[in-house]
């Protein structure tokens, strides 16, 4: 699965996937209020990797929104995309510190779902424990303050993909039963189309069989009828499979009728 341009039929989901940058504001607030000892340098670059990363992330999140299965996508391409997530957040570090913790959540989600459901608890957990690891030393008791928000994030991350999983688990189960709705019906009207059409054959079979010997006419009459019938029913059958077109009473009561008439 290769990625592919943006076209305009993906505009809906890339708006939906900017609303989640709207909590980039915290870094670029931390950013805005870091110490005047902070070069101006490193704040514009920092400003630029935000920017960065809010275009990759939506990009990120409408390729795999769009792709039929984004657990497909190759993993060097994701590989690529997240650590191109993660240099954009490390660009920030001079200019707001462990600030930049606060925006682990983005290539974290990218991860998730784009990766089957069983692994994404792991993913949960592995990032949370890095988020504490750097921020507890660093900001000591100010780190309920600061840190709780990431963890807070990959919470919400994890209920998010856990829904987008059961929906897809229910979409599944419904594809299922239609499908298998569908394999009764065709079976319930191959049933009705043979059930009827070799009851017909076996009557005329019958009347061909007595009239043999005394009127060869009618025998012949009979087995066209027969012929007839035969490749009828073998046409409703490929209409059955193909389109489930159930017979219709009209072609039922049509057969029963001239098998009647001829039997007399």
């Amino acid at each position: 699965m290769i990625a592919r341009g943006f076209t305009r039929a993906d505009l809906p989901q890339a708006l939906y996937a900017s609303i989640w940058t709207v909590f980039l504001t915290i870094p670029v607030g931390m950013v805005w209020l870091s110490p005047p000892e902070v070069h101006t340098g490193w704040r514009i670059l920092a400003y630029l990797a935000i920017v960065c990363l809010a275009l990759v992330f939506v990009w990120c999140s409408t390729w795999f929104a769009t792709a039929p299965d984004p657990t497909l996508i190759p993993r060097k391409q994701l590989l690529a995309l997240v650590l191109l997530q993660v240099l954009l957040i490390l660009l920030t570090i001079p200019a707001i510190g462990v600030g930049a913790s606060s925006m682990v959540l983005y290539p974290v989600a990218s991860i998730i779902f784009a990766s089957p459901f069983k692994y994404s608890i792991w993913w949960i957990l592995l990032t949370a424990a890095g988020v504490m690891a750097i921020t507890v030393p660093a900001l000591g008791d100010r780190w309920f303050y600061y840190g709780t928000g990431p963890l807070i994030g990959l919470l919400f991350i994890f209920v998010m993909r856990f829904v987008e999983h059961f929906e897809a688990k229910q979409r599944e189960i419904i594809a299922r039963e239609k499908a298998n709705q569908e394999r009764e019906a065709i079976s319930r009207d191959i049933h009705d189309i043979l059930g009827h059409t070799l009851t017909v054959l076996s009557l005329k079979a019958q009347l061909a069989k007595r009239s043999v010997q005394s009127d060869p006419e009618r025998t012949a009459a009979e087995l066209d009828s027969i012929l007839v019938l035969t490749n009828r029913a073998i046409t409703e059958v490929r209409d059955a499979v193909t389109n489930l077109r159930l017979p219709t009473l009209e072609r039922q009561l049509s057969d029963s009728e001239t098998a009647l008439k001829h039997a007399g």
